[in-house]
């Protein structure tokens, strides 16, 4: 009768999940290339980042772009400036779209999303897991 060794049973399940976690059986068994995995960990990434950031500053920025733009409009509906409107539209890119134009941009942005659905949640995570530790 062999001892009861922790440290043999767990060497086995140690080697058994190194095994399991190779380049060539995630890829065999689920299809993800290396490519891919580091693109889900890069979204997971800027999903940590900007979730981190948003917790940390969101406060002092959503203040001062509500401060500066408050300011302007101030100023703009006393007349001590005036706003070309057309020209501030096309400084930002800003184009008159129709309804269907902007269902169709959605519609892009959405097929997008199922697509890469993956990404997406890989992100989300990211982000919420940056939320939490910001």
């Amino acid at each position: 009768m062999e001892p009861n060794n922790w440290m043999d049973s767990g060497k086995g399940w140690l080697d058994s999940l190194k095994q399991s976690l190779s380049w060539e059986q995630l890829e065999a068994k689920y299809g993800i290339t290396q490519a891919r995995l580091i693109e889900f960990a890069s979204y997971f990434g800027i999903g940590f980042f900007a979730g981190f950031l948003f917790k940390k500053y969101f406060l002092q920025v959503l203040f001062y772009v509500l401060l500066i733009t408050a300011v302007l409009f101030g100023l703009y509906y006393f007349d001590l400036i005036t706003i070309d409107w057309t020209k501030v539209k096309a400084l930002l890119g800003i184009k008159e779209v129709s309804v269907e134009a902007t269902s169709t941009v959605a519609n892009k942005y959405f097929e997008w999303a199922k697509a890469n659905i993956v990404l997406i949640i890989s992100a989300f995570l990211g982000f919420i897991l940056g939320f939490k530790l910001g």
